[in-house]
Order: C-alpha cells, then structure tokens, then sequence
C-alpha cells in the first residue's frame, strides 16, 4: 500500500522518539535515586554534628537552662513536684460513684 509509507515512516519516527524518552526518563530516575542517598547521607551527617553541638551546648548551659531554646533545642523540664497522689483504691472507687448522687 503505496499511500500508507509517509504515515508509517512518521510512525516509525515517533517509536523512536518514544522509545529515547524512555530512556532518558529511566536515566533520569536513576539520577534521582543517587541524589536521594546523597540527600540521605547528608542528612544523618547534619544531624550527628547537630546532637554534637547540643551536648556542647547542653554542657555549657546546662540541660534546663532556658537559653538552649534559642538554639534550637529543649532544655529537659525543670522536676515540680506534686502533692502526694491518692491510692489506686481510692480513685477507682471516686470514678465508680454516679455524679450528683441519687434522689
């Protein structure tokens, strides 16, 4: 069929530019899953120099020095103590009593 060669050889052409395209997405993704390590290296890299940082910080500060929130990390909370808390008896007992009693 004589009619069909020029839509056949543009058919042709475009499985090739297809077929490049796919290629150069899967080169692509493999790039992207070498900057995603990289990023993950880096990352947990940071991270050990900034635990480093807050022991330094945390041992010229001390570790409930409010000064540590301005660089970023929390200082441990400060004990308060609290009155002494009932028996267990006790407040099962006050949760199983119905509220406003009885009439």
């Amino acid at each position: 069929m004589p009619h069909l060669t020029e839509d056949i050889t543009a058919l042709e052409k475009k499985l090739e530019d297809v077929r490049s395209l796919q290629s150069r997405q899967e080169d692509l993704r493999s790039q992207a899953r070498a900057i995603r390590q990289q990023i993950t290296a880096a990352s947990r890299d940071g991270e050990k120099v900034r635990a480093r940082v807050g022991a330094s910080l945390k041992g010229k500060y001390g570790f409930e020095n409010e000064t540590l929130v301005k660089y970023g990390f929390k200082p441990r909370p400060q004990n308060i103590r609290r009155g002494p808390s009932k028996p267990k008896a006790e407040k099962s007992a006050e949760q199983s009593q119905p509220e406003g009693g009885a009439k």
